[in-house]
């Protein structure tokens, strides 16, 4: 009897200090916001998406739950009108107001060249990542393959791009 009455009181010990300290762990948890990152794919030039995405982005923002991003996974320089017009500067003005956390490119940023894709994407003002694109004989990628996002100083987030676009000029592409 004595043994139950043991293991009762450890059992009722460990329930209270259990009870105890989950108040300040819930306290945390609540008192912490998710992540939510919102991407689009294969845009080709469909600008009706980034008025949606940008009030998405901002209505999570506000909401005091969540802190919002936004990333490109690539095609978004052509495959419309808007993108052949301008090659490809309508897209990008619009995209340097969306204020992107990274992109990365997908063959269609390679349709007006790349001198073109090199000087259109300089203006997004938004890290561009590729991880398997290098330039001929080099051994560093052309993009960095990576970038990292801080959210409030203790969340972080990481964007990693790859793409597999023919190659054009001295750009090949290595992919392990």
């Amino acid at each position: 009897m004595k043994i139950y009455f043991k293991l009762f009181l450890i059992s009722a010990l460990t329930l209270l200090f259990a009870a105890c300290s989950h108040s300040d762990d819930e306290n945390l948890i609540s008192s912490q916001k998710s992540i939510v990152i919102l991407y689009e794919n294969d845009v080709h030039c469909n600008i009706q998406g980034y008025q949606k995405l940008a009030g998405l982005r901002d209505a999570i923002a506000n909401s005091d739950t969540a802190y919002a991003g936004i990333v490109s996974c690539g095609d978004y320089l052509n495959g419309g009108v808007v993108g052949a017009a301008s090659k490809g500067q309508y897209i990008v003005d619009i995209m340097r107001n969306m204020c992107y956390d990274a992109i990365t490119i997908g063959n269609h940023e390679f349709d007006f060249g790349l001198q073109r894709m090199k000087e259109l994407l300089k203006n997004v003002n938004a890290p561009v990542v590729c991880a398997n694109l290098f330039d001929y004989g080099e051994t560093t990628p052309f993009f960095a393959p990576y970038v990292v996002v801080d959210y409030l100083q203790n969340t972080l987030g990481g964007v990693v791009g790859n793409e597999y676009a023919k190659p054009q000029g001295r750009i090949i592409l290595v992919d392990d």
